[in-house]
């Protein structure tokens, strides 16, 4: 593989702990030589989703659109991922809680970017304005608790560990070897876990949420890890996590239809002004999980093709 141009580099300055909102930090990317290293590939993308996220918090801030917040949830999971799923070629004391820490801030761009999907149904189902309302005043709440977040003296740390994990991840001697060699075993791995997941559904799980949320969260791990490992096999890998991506959609659409009916059923406990409105919009929410449950088999039917995990020099 040819080595990347220039190295990418994200110029902004450190963080500061007495700003207002998440403040940009100065990222660089490093560029791979042909034959990396595991510690190489983990640095490159451990640093670009911490420039992707800070690029996306620093210039949005608690006013972030639906968007942004979606780009912002993916590099922190992207980032969460690579500290998972390599897990044994980083040291845990000097990383810490940082994952944690990088969940923590997750659920708070998660509760913002589920009302702007709770909305957006609605508005499709066309509900009653009154119900419409409740659901933005809901998304305003969640919005103003994550400007609180991002405003914290808390946050102002995660941005100071964030800028240091992205200069010199903390990797053990193991990840000092060649990328191709180190990496394969752990794609592997992860790939079967997952094969074995869908291959132990019966018909009776096809429509258990929990069982194809498991199956997305896997694919999603597992697409991530491929992107991550993608520049120590000439992108071989890409193609697969092409196909993961799109089984991740599909199984994405039924995750939110059912979890716009968990919303309903919660709004109508708390609103029971509104329970016939939910109720009336749940029932119409009922056919779409159904529909969805089904359309992502095709999806895994491509991502089995052997062919596709040819990962080996």
């Amino acid at each position: 593989m040819p080595s990347k141009p220039n190295d990418e580099t994200h110029e902004t300055g450190p963080p500061d702990p007495a700003a207002a909102a998440w403040v940009s930090i100065a990222v660089v990317v490093p560029t791979l030589a042909s034959r990396p290293t595991a510690r190489e590939v983990l640095h490159a993308s451990l640093a670009r989703s911490v420039a992707n996220l800070s690029a996306e918090l620093s210039s949005s801030g608690a006013d972030m659109d639906a968007e942004a917040i979606h780009r912002a949830r993916i590099a922190i999971r992207k980032l969460r991922g690579d500290l998972r799923t390599f897990a044994r070629l980083f040291d845990p004391d000097r990383l810490g809680d940082l994952r944690a820490r990088l969940a923590g801030l997750d659920e708070h761009l998660s509760a913002v970017r589920d009302d702007d999907i709770r909305v957006t149904q609605l508005r499709a189902l066309q509900v009653t304005p009154d119900l419409l309302d409740a659901f933005v005043a809901r998304r305003e709440l969640h919005a103003a608790t994550l400007g609180d977040v991002l405003a914290s003296a808390n946050n102002a740390a995660l941005e100071t560990d964030l800028c240091r994990l992205a200069a010199n991840p903390p990797t053990m001697p193991a990840a000092d070897a060649d990328a191709a060699r180190i990496l394969e075993p752990i794609l592997q791995r992860c790939w079967r876990h997952l094969e074995r997941v869908v291959d132990a559904l019966d018909d009776s799980d096809l429509d258990d949420s929990e069982a194809l949320h498991r199956i997305r969260r896997l694919a999603r791990r597992l697409r991530f890890a491929l992107e991550t490992a993608a520049p120590a096999f000439d992108d071989a890998t890409m193609p697969l996590a092409r196909r993961l991506h799109q089984l991740q959609d599909a199984l994405g659409e039924h995750n939110d239809v059912t979890g716009l009916r968990g919303s309903l059923t919660e709004m109508a406990r708390d609103q029971p002004s509104l329970a016939f409105a939910a109720g009336i919009a749940n029932e119409r929410a009922r056919t779409l999980a159904a529909d969805t449950a089904q359309s992502w088999r095709r999806y895994w039917k491509h991502a089995k093709r052997k062919r596709l995990r040819d990962w080996s020099r």
